[in-house]
């Protein structure tokens, strides 16, 4: 009996930690957002890509989304 239980003890344990590692994977990969700015007003950023509000030029990837995504080579969003 003493060994079914510590059997038991032992899968529950496992099991826990390897959804509680699989959780983790998922929230990383939400919280993740992408930035666009504008190529003549650079600190203007923002989530959605559009227009700029000062100039009406066409939002890009900022400079550190570019960097981003080539390094871990993703596709482009657009």
């Amino acid at each position: 009996m003493k060994s079914l239980k510590m059997l038991v003890m032992a899968t529950l344990t496992i099991l826990s930690v390897s959804l509680f590692a699989q959780d983790t994977k998922k929230q990383k990969i939400k919280t993740a957002k992408i930035t666009y700015a504008c190529p003549m007003h650079p600190d203007m950023v923002m989530d959605i890509p559009g227009k700029c509000p000062k100039c009406g030029a066409k939002l890009n990837l900022s400079p550190k989304e570019k960097m981003k995504m080539e390094v871990m080579k993703t596709p482009h969003p657009e």
